[in-house]
């Protein structure tokens, strides 16, 4: 069966510079070194997975190939565009490091350098994961790597530049791609929801999101996971939070306020139904840091754009920022940083949770981060009263328990106050 399905990471990939969003430190020189003229032989694009590097290496391809240019954005329409869009240009080329990482791979790639282009204007060479090549096959390709062919340009792409000879480093034009922001993933997901026509709530996209870890194919992979989840309902919060495995948001808002507003019964309640759950204890642990991290921002900065959480999310932990200090929201955070590796390691990190559930509720901070607000009473001890004895009125010395004699002269004195208190009794009488 012809099965014609593409993945979203392919059908919205990027065919523009201005369709790549996050890294206007990386497109914004490419374009302006194209409309100057001021095309290097060798780029390097470094960054995280899934942010964009291979990406924007095809889209720089193009808009140097382009037949309407070079063009500070490919038209998309032409040959040559075309071509490279669907992998068949013969003189765009892309290279896996990690499975062409050889000294005889180089010397061939070497040895195809010196010929002509097919049809564009350069001959692009592409290889991603270059770190994996061997230190040989860098060393075979320093020298045609500084002085190429003037129809040639390399474009290296890797996760881990510091792996990179210096000798291959000073030979490249360096450009740094960024984690993307949740935001940022988010916009993109919108897009990609409304161009298919899906319903999704923003705060199943913010899970997504969240989970992509700062890569973007990577949200794109998952929210069509998600789709595919959902069989064609809705996508709500719920239904991403049980595909991706993620904990259930009312668990770790139960636990958040009962902590809060010193609901003990609530958050012992809340804990129960995590441990009878199975959830995994070390990411609840992980959930609550990141929500007292956000409460933290809310209340110092207060700046949305920093803060990864959807409306919803962020109206709860604005309400619950403004009951607490910074004082006490750091104290917080400190504590479940403090007892983190605690969970991971500990055999019973269920008494833990609870351990730390109190401190929270019921410490006052004392000798580490002072908790403004919280006061523990001081009571005062009153000594025992007789039965029908007027308050105030306390025992005499005929109820005290006699102290121990421990010598001559004490048994003495003793007994002399006894005689001294029968002489008043009777002279009273």
């Amino acid at each position: 069966m012809d099965n014609k399905y593409l993945v979203y990471t392919r059908k919205w990939r990027p065919q523009r510079f201005e369709d790549i969003i996050g890294q206007e430190q990386v497109t914004e020189p490419l374009k302006r070194a194209i409309e100057l003229g001021r095309i290097m032989q060798a780029y390097l694009f470094s960054g995280p997975r899934g942010v964009g590097k291979t990406t924007t290496a095809r889209v720089f391809a193009k808009a140097v190939n382009c037949e309407n240019g070079p063009a500070t954005e490919p038209c998309n329409n032409c040959t040559s565009c075309s071509e490279i869009t669907d992998g068949s240009s013969l003189d765009v080329m892309e290279i896996d490091g990690a499975s062409n990482r050889g000294i005889d791979q180089i010397r061939e790639l070497r040895e195809k350098i010196g010929f002509s282009p097919a049809r564009a204007r350069y001959k692009v060479y592409i290889i991603d994961e270059v770190h994996m090549l061997t230190k040989e096959a860098f060393n075979a390709l320093l020298k045609t790597l500084e002085e190429p062919p003037k129809h040639v340009i390399f474009i290296f792409a890797t996760t881990d530049p510091q792996n990179l000879p210096p000798t291959i480093l000073s030979r490249c034009q360096h450009f740094r791609f960024r984690r993307m922001p949740v935001t940022l993933i988010v916009h993109n997901l919108k897009i990609i929801a409304r161009g298919e026509k899906i319903e999704a709530d923003e705060a199943a996209l913010y899970l997504i999101a969240k989970a992509a870890d700062g890569a973007l194919r990577d949200g794109q992979r998952l929210f069509d996971q998600a789709v595919t989840y959902c069989r064609g309902e809705k996508l709500t919060e719920a239904l991403a939070a049980e595909m991706l495995g993620e904990i259930d948001s009312d668990l770790l808002n139960g636990l958040l306020a009962g902590i809060v507003t010193r609901d003990v019964k609530k958050s012992v309640a809340t804990l129960e139904t995590v441990f009878d759950r199975g959830v995994d204890l070390r990411r609840y642990l992980n959930d609550m840091i990141e929500a007292f991290r956000n409460m933290l921002l809310i209340k110092t900065v207060d700046n949305k754009e920093i803060i990864s959480a959807s409306g919803e999310e962020y109206a709860f932990l604005k309400e619950l920022a403004s009951a607490l200090t910074g004082e006490q929201i750091l104290y917080m955070l400190q504590r479940c940083l403090d007892n983190e590796l605690k969970v991971s390691k500990s055999a019973m990190p269920a008494i833990i949770l609870e351990a730390l559930a109190a401190d929270l509720i019921f410490s006052t901070g004392e000798g580490t981060a002072a908790m403004p607000g919280i006061k523990v009473p001081v009571i005062k001890k009153q000594p025992p009263q007789e039965p029908g004895m007027p308050a105030g009125i306390t025992k005499t010395a005929e109820t005290l328990e006699k102290p121990e004699a421990q010598d001559g002269q004490d048994s003495m004195l003793v007994t002399e106050i006894e005689e001294e208190e029968k002489i008043s009794v009777l002279t009273k009488d």
